[in-house]
Parts: C-alpha cells; structure tokens; sequence
C-alpha cells in the first residue's frame, strides 16, 4: 500500500501533507471513495494541483487494482472493477450546466 507521504514527495508537493495528516488520511487506500475534485478543492489545493493529483491517483489505483486482480485470479475468484468516480471529478462547471 502506497503511503500519502510519499505520493506528495512524488508529485512534488509535500506543501499540503499536512491537510491529509489533519484528517488521518496516511495511505493512499485511505483516499479510497472520498477522492474527486470537490474533496481537493475543499481542502484549499489549488485546482491544477488537484488534476495532477487526481490524475496520479487514478493511475495508482489501476495498478492496485491490477495487482489485486492478479492475485485473486490465482485462487480462482474475480472482482469486478469500478472506476468511474474519479474521472467524474474531472468534469468541469460548464460540463455540469449544460447538463442539467
């Protein structure tokens, strides 16, 4: 499991390590089902770090879940894969106006 901490050192911005330490969220599973753009920008990430976040997250989970996958395979059994709630965090406010 990837640590927070070195996800930030990562992408270069350990400048917002704290706001993950101030809601105990210290391994990227910790992130699972809460991380989207609204999440980020609520914690006050700018909105272009949140899309370099997002985007490294997403590519992080897809290797999880390929390596989790992978193993279950093994010993017979399959999980089924959801990804969409991330890249539904990609949309922008026009995207959502124009589709109400």
């Amino acid at each position: 499991m990837g640590s927070v901490l070195m996800w930030l050192k990562k992408l270069k911005m350990l400048k917002y390590k704290h706001l993950f330490d101030n809601n105990s969220q210290f391994v990227l599973s910790d992130l699972d089902e809460i991380l989207n753009q609204e999440y980020l920008l609520s914690l006050d990430i700018s909105q272009e770090d949140a899309a370099v976040m997002l985007s490294s997250y997403l590519d992080w989970f897809t290797v999880f879940n390929a390596q989790r996958l992978s193993s279950l395979s093994s010993s017979g059994s399959t999980v089924r894969v959801h990804r969409t709630r991330v890249s539904d965090s990609f949309r922008t406010p026009s995207d959502a106006s124009s589709s109400a």
